[in-house]
């Protein structure tokens, strides 16, 4: 898969993501928290499944996409990275990201 629609991929996925842990902090500041709630419960495992899914489809490392959205906030906190016996790189944007996977791919082509 090519880095310009592994990107493509990762930006729809990101967007919608985005957009709807926006949501749901729009009805915690409503409703309260609804994390651990039957609707929590439900649409944060639906956004499970999609990134699940997106990882599927380009064929890449699940749990570190998944990081990618819990614990590095799709950027605003980097996520590091790297191949064995190389310095670990610092990954702060969608393209970035988009980038080493592309990359690690490649070489397990090789």
């Amino acid at each position: 898969m090519t880095e310009t629609k592994i990107l493509h991929i990762l930006t729809a996925w990101q967007e919608a993501m985005a957009e709807c842990e926006s949501r749901m902090d729009q009805l915690a500041a409503v409703a309260g928290p609804v994390v651990e709630s039957p609707l929590g419960d439900a649409v944060y495992g639906l956004m499970g499944a999609y990134t699940r899914q997106v990882a599927d489809i380009i064929g890449w490392d699940y749990e570190t996409i998944e990081a990618w959205w819990c614990e590095n906030h799709f950027g605003k906190r980097p996520l590091n990275i790297g191949f064995v016996g190389q310095e670990m790189r610092v990954v702060a944007t969608v393209e970035e990201l988009a980038a080493f996977i592309a990359e690690d791919l490649a070489r397990c082509k090789q």
